[in-house]
């Protein structure tokens, strides 16, 4: 459920200058002035065990974004120093993502981190609850038999357009939906953990099981960042008070309160497959639907316009349809909560020979087979004097 996120520190002064003195320093100079274009300062954080080692970037600096209320234009500013940083929840807890970690163990990580900054360099951080989060990713992985049947799922579903959203293919792993507050991934496991994370573990035995389990995952991950701050904004409204924000975003300990992962990234996923659960139908359950609330003209008629979508694609049904028939079928899809995303078996209905199970679901429930339970143990991090887990 939880994968990566991107948080915020605050720090004071004195910590912020001893910070830059013991880490990295990048510069753009433009030789013809000697004018430094921009300089950032950035180290590292390394993890690791006897079998694997995970590194996290992070940054140090006191620029932030702030808003000019004259102008209605933002603007860079000075004078708030804070530790910038991304990483993944579960590799800092298991040491790779090949799994999903429940929300409760958010905590964990994060006091993880915290622990290791004050341990190597010997300095006082805030408690996880006043880091500021600015990304969040939330992730749902789907177990097949292999990778085949996987890549046959990912080639269906590039071939399909999706009303809601455009979206963007990328090779033949996967494909993603950008927008303004969210970006929606779905894509191969495997080819991505072979290219960034297999080099990561040292022993050979542990890196070969975990590419056998990564080459039988298909990957659903939604990042969240400009909605964190929409998701922050609504909640004062509605709630009638002022959260101490930074940049707009949320606290941990207020983000944790207003949000519900699991509702959140299920309502984007559905928005997203024509309002659908993106569950896999046959195509007579989706004539039977449509026929429960229209005529059986319209019905017929709509149920056209499916099997053209399901057999040569949304981009040829668009040529082959009369454009008002084409739209008026979509909306009604979505209102009938008819997915896409079809199989028939041989007993009944057209013979649909697509490379994964019939009964392929992308439902994040538990009574799903091929969907994979977020974790939710793990020894807990607790440290006296400080929050309990969530």
């Amino acid at each position: 459920m939880i994968d990566t996120i991107g948080l915020k520190i605050p720090i004071d002064q004195d910590i912020y200058e001893y910070l830059l003195n013991l880490m990295t320093v990048t510069q753009r100079i433009d030789k013809t002035t000697g004018e430094i274009e921009f300089e950032y300062h950035n180290s590292k954080l390394d993890f690791s065990c006897p079998s694997w080692s995970h590194k996290v970037m992070f940054k140090a600096t006191e620029e932030y974004w702030t808003y000019d209320e004259t102008s209605r234009q933002p603007y860079k500013d000075n004078g708030w120093p804070h530790i910038v940083l991304e990483f993944s929840v579960p590799k800092i807890l298991f040491g790779h993502n090949l799994v999903s970690a429940a929300p409760c163990l958010i905590y964990s990580a994060l006091h993880s981190v915290r622990d290791y900054f004050e341990r190597v360099y010997e300095i006082l951080l805030p408690m996880p609850n006043d880091w500021y989060c600015y990304r969040l990713d939330t992730c749902a992985n789907f177990i097949f038999a292999d990778e085949r049947q996987g890549r046959s799922l990912i080639s269906y579903l590039q071939r399909l357009n999706y009303p809601r959203k455009p979206k963007a293919i990328y090779e033949d792993t996967g494909l993603y939906f950008p927008s303004r507050h969210h970006t929606l991934k779905i894509y191969l496991k495997g080819p991505e953990f072979k290219k960034r994370d297999l080099q990561r573990f040292n022993n050979d035995k542990k890196a070969a099981e975990n590419l056998y389990l990564a080459q039988k995952i298909v990957r659903v991950e939604v990042e969240h960042r400009k909605r964190l701050r929409y998701i922050t904004e609504k909640y004062q409204a509605e709630h009638g008070i002022r959260l101490e924000t930074f940049e707009g975003y949320p606290r941990m300990a207020d983000l944790i309160e207003m949000i519900d992962f699991e509702e959140e990234m299920k309502r984007i996923v559905g928005k997203v497959f024509c309002g659908t659960v993106s569950k896999v139908m046959k195509t007579m359950d989706a004539y039977n639907l449509l026929a429960k609330k229209h005529s059986e003209k319209q019905s017929r008629a709509f149920h056209h316009v499916y099997m053209v979508i399901i057999t040569h694609g949304q981009k040829d049904a668009k040529k082959i349809i009369p454009e008002g028939t084409y739209y008026r079928a979509l909306r009604a899809f979505r209102d009938m909560g008819l997915s896409l995303i079809v199989l028939d078996g041989t007993e009944e209905g057209l013979y649909l020979e697509r490379g994964f199970p019939a009964d392929i679901s992308l439902e994040m429930e538990e009574s799903n087979s091929y969907y994979q339970k977020p974790l939710s143990e793990y020894p807990p991090v607790h440290i006296e004097g400080e929050e309990e887990l969530f």
